[in-house]
């Protein structure tokens, strides 16, 4: 099962389009903290999204994707989009201080491996190189979309209004872990439409 959570970025505001998870499952307080992300301050090293899943529910292919899009802006053409594959960590990297926000589930640590922290690097060198060309009020465009394949492992997949998902993010070192769903069943995530039916791991 596909869904995505978009999070779009303009000049100045950071505005959480809710095309997917109705505001009413990212709290208040998250979307405050969000108006200040700025993509410089995003260390591919730090960056980890932890995800509290049912018990049986998984990600297909073992990783999250999440969707970069870059607009230069100022009257320029040029436009960068890239994928990047956040996989599981494990060890010192992978703890926290987090309870379970329910029972019968299992928590997982996600980062990105050194190849997509090089890509992520690369792209803000880029952008920097914008910045020092275009000069700090340019009005660069930044989309950020997490793409969520869940699978199940069990026998008989549950309904996915029945599955609830929690997630939280950071990305910069001493960083608190910022939740952005809380409790989103994978129906609320696709609001548009009858979620097919969780396939099989």
């Amino acid at each position: 099962m596909n869904v995505k959570q978009s999070f779009l970025r303009g000049c100045s505001v950071l505005a959480l389009a809710a095309l997917l998870a109705g505001c009413s499952k990212i709290p208040l307080s998250s979307l405050w903290a969000l108006r200040g992300l700025q993509f410089a301050d995003v260390d591919a090293a730090a960056l980890r999204a932890l995800l509290w899943l049912p018990e049986g529910v998984d990600l297909a292919g073992g990783a999250l994707t999440v969707r970069v899009k870059v607009e230069r802006g100022n009257g320029r053409p040029d436009k960068r989009e890239m994928d990047l594959h956040l996989t599981p960590l494990s060890g010192a990297a992978a703890t926290h201080g987090l309870s379970a926000p329910r029972a019968g589930g299992r928590w997982l640590a996600l980062g990105l491996p050194a190849d997509e922290q090089q890509r992520l690097a690369e792209l803000r060198r880029e952008m920097q190189a914008w910045r020092d060309a275009d000069g700090p009020d340019a009005k660069r465009t930044l989309g950020l979309g997490a793409e969520l394949n869940a699978c199940s492992r069990a026998r008989t997949p549950p309904p996915p209004a029945e599955v609830a998902v929690d997630a939280w993010l950071r990305w910069k070192p001493g960083q608190s872990d910022l939740r952005l769903l809380d409790g989103a069943t994978l129906a609320d995530l696709q609001p548009d439409g009858a979620p097919p039916a969780l396939p099989r791991c």
